[in-house]
This record gives C-alpha cells, sequence and structure tokens, in this order.
C-alpha cells in the first residue's frame, strides 16, 4: 500500500524520498520481528529471554 502511495509524490522529491526509508525502515524492522519470532519458536520463549538478557 506505501509503495503504492509513492505514485501520488511524482513531483514531491522530498515526501518521495521519506516515503521511501519509511518503507524500507518498516520491512527492516518486519525482518527483525520475524527472525525473532523464528528464534523463539526454535529455542523457546525462556531461553529466548535468557539469550536476550545475555
Amino acid at each position: 500500500m506505501m509503495s503504492k502511495s509513492l505514485a501520488l509524490f511524482e513531483d514531491d522529491y522530498v515526501s518521495r524520498a521519506m516515503i521511501q526509508q519509511f518503507i524500507v525502515d518498516e520491512q527492516e524492522h518486519f525482518n527483525w520481528v520475524r527472525q525473532h519470532l523464528n528464534l523463539i519458536k526454535e529455542i523457546g520463549y525462556e531461553n529466548y529471554l535468557i539469550e536476550m538478557l545475555g
């Protein structure tokens, strides 16, 4: 949906750049969450918490 909104800002370079950066940031966050959820599934919640606490 956010990618589609980029078409609305073809002439507004600043807004377009901000939206593009937002999309990249959200994708990175999504990947981080997915990675940690998979880790929890593999090692269990208690072991995940121990690992995160160091």
